[in-house]
């Protein structure tokens, strides 16, 4: 299976608060700070977000989802707009990405889908999906409004290691 729904999630003001924020086909929030590798993996907010609350109030209900599995680290994420008539290329698949990927609806219509691998699906507006990028996978909107989609990347927190597992153990002889 290569859609996941996770959970309904309420879009409504951050929906309603797009209309000044529109841009880019694909307008990054957050991703990697300047001056630092990927590998790294230091994230900071982008300038889109500046004084965008909807947009905090989100990234916060996104965490609070991920509370009960222990907590989620969220990566690189971006607002992916599809206008009308317009198609999104195959992304190849990335098998060994240390990160899952959601798609969050935000505005979207009937006519237009996300296709991974042979299956395909209509997102439902504030249904929370993870998507599999074990398999290529793009977007067409064949409506005729605007498709928009926050795109997040998140996996689950990393706990820190207990003192006590980094030490090497006193029993063993030459330890």
């Amino acid at each position: 299976m290569n859609f996941s729904p996770v959970a309904f999630i309420d879009v409504w003001d951050i929906a309603a608060s797009l209309r000044d924020r529109r841009g880019a086909p694909i307008m990054p929030l957050r991703g990697y700070r300047k001056d630092t590798e990927p590998e790294d993996e230091q994230f900071g907010a982008y300038a889109a977000t500046r004084d965008w609350q909807e947009y905090d109030d989100l990234r916060d209900r996104l965490r609070r989802l991920g509370e009960p599995m222990g907590g989620i680290e969220i990566g690189c994420v971006h607002l992916d707009t599809l206008r009308p008539g317009e198609l999104r290329a195959w992304t190849e698949a990335r098998p060994l990405s240390k990160w899952s990927v959601a798609h969050l609806p935000i505005r979207t219509n009937p006519q237009s889908a996300l296709i991974a691998g042979t299956e395909s699906a209509t997102l439902a507006v504030g249904l929370l999906t993870v998507v599999s990028t074990l398999v290529p996978h793009a977007a067409i909107n064949l409506g005729e409004t605007p498709r928009i989609h926050l795109v997040i990347e998140f996996r689950k927190a990393r706990l820190p290691i207990a003192d006590e597992f980094r030490r090497p153990p006193s029993h063993i002889p030459g330890a």
